[in-house]
């Protein structure tokens, strides 16, 4: 494995496939929404709001199982944690094929699942900041997120291919969860091989006081990352309602195909991430929101199919962008006491996880104040494109008013060794 200026070695491409593979059991959470109308046949007496509570319940209880994984790191390491985590995701993911007596008993089952899945989405946000730094960390960030959008692909078409059998058939794609979970537990180290030498001690004590001691700083980044996802997250929210309210498609049935080209532009973003970050560095943000709200404006003025589409593509490119920016940022806010990078990481995506759920009910209450309802299929993007303009507009000049770096511009120290079987993977292949 490479040394660095500093003596210490650099973690290569094993571990970092170990944590892109993470988001990859995170996105299985796509695969089970071609199984509710399966469902709602033979469970016709359910009312469909229960049967959708199936795919909701897992973005609920991924809340607080990402605010408990960063203490959980903190004490049994990365390796054990993701262990834990697919198990969990793998148990609740594959338990509808078998068992279900009742759509409730697969809310409990997918609540089971929405465990694993708040956690292994936390870990692969934190593991970036914990074994890189700096450029680096940028880097896996990118490939994470895009690793998201092409595990949405995959599984889109798996779920597509197993749907025919049977609804009971699309829940055994969960087993894909199995063979990325040997992997992991080969190649992922423990995060306590960080804690070594000073640098590793002053962590550990960091880590453990209150949260106050993020700083102010650290909890304003937290309330604007919430406020610009919770507006950017408006695309998804009232894409049905545009198609059929604007008479594109009465049916509803191009929602699937414009959403595909947004997980088409979230796979584009996660790629492009480094390289737009390496060139815009503290506008980048700002230029993000900006593409967005813009995007925004011109699906209300020019709304039809194509339209949609080419600007499905751009706001998925965009939203990866955030996310990674925004996942980034958090990672390196921390990253003066590393070992607090998971904690910090948890509030984050509980904080991210919060402003999507809350999304469309604060959005529309915006709008409402200003007469908007919902018989106008735009009435959520008002509220959003402002946010967005804004937001944008304050970080725009913020980036070209502050000459000196911010924060998660600066390189920082070399992440500790790597786990023994990640070396060997790594000697080998070079």
């Amino acid at each position: 494995m490479a040394q660095t200026s500093t003596g210490g070695k650099q973690y290569g491409m094993a571990v970092k496939v170990a944590v892109v593979l993470l988001i990859f059991v995170q996105m299985t959470q796509a695969l089970c929404n071609p199984s509710l109308a399966g469902i709602m046949g033979d469970f016709p007496d359910a009312p469909v709001t229960t049967v959708q509570t199936i795919i909701n319940i897992a973005t609920l209880i991924m809340i607080p199982a990402a605010l408990v994984t960063g203490p959980i790191v903190n004490k049994i390491g990365y390796k054990t944690t993701g262990i834990i985590a697919m198990v969990i995701a793998l148990i609740g993911g594959v338990a509808p094929a078998f068992i279900h007596p009742s759509v409730e008993f697969m809310i409990i089952e997918r609540g089971l699942f929405g465990i694993g899945y708040g956690m292994v989405y936390t870990l692969s946000i934190a593991a970036c900041g914990e074994f890189w730094r700096g450029k680096a960390t940028t880097k896996v960030v990118g490939a994470v997120n895009f690793g998201a959008g092409l595990a949405g692909i995959l599984y889109n078409l798996l779920a597509a291919a197993l749907a025919p059998m049977g609804w009971e058939f699309i829940y055994y794609g969960y087993f894909v969860i199995i063979p990325i979970l040997v992997y992991y537990a080969i190649v992922m180290p423990q995060h306590s091989e960080l804690s070594k030498g000073d640098e590793g001690a002053q962590g550990q004590e960091k880590a453990k006081v209150s949260l106050a001691s993020f700083g102010m700083q650290f909890w304003l980044f937290i309330i604007g990352m919430a406020l610009a996802l919770m507006s950017a997250a408006a695309f998804m929210n009232n894409i049905a309602m545009i198609v059929v309210g604007t008479g594109i498609d009465v049916t509803g049935a191009a929602v699937a195909t414009i959403m595909t080209g947004f997980t088409v532009g979230m796979m584009i973003g996660g790629a492009a991430y480094p390289v737009l970050y390496g060139a815009l560095k503290r506008a980048a943000m700002a230029v993000y929101l900006i593409i967005d709200a813009i995007a925004f404006v011109v699906i209300m003025l020019y709304a039809d199919y194509i339209v949609l589409m080419v600007c499905a593509v751009i706001i998925g490119i965009v939203f990866s962008g955030l996310n990674s920016a925004w996942g980034d940022m958090a990672n390196k806010k921390v990253a003066d006491y590393p070992l607090a990078s998971a904690t910090g990481t948890s509030i984050f995506i509980a904080a991210a996880g919060i402003a999507q759920f809350l999304s469309p009910f604060i959005l529309s209450g915006f709008a409402g104040i200003f007469g908007q309802t919902e018989t106008n299929p735009f009435y959520q993007y008002y509220p959003a494109i402002a946010v967005l303009a804004v937001g944008g507009i304050f970080l725009l000049v913020m980036a070209i008013v502050k000459k000196n770096k911010v924060d998660y511009e600066h390189e920082d120290a070399p992440a500790a060794p790597s786990s023994d079987a990640a070396e060997a993977i790594e000697a080998s292949e070079a």
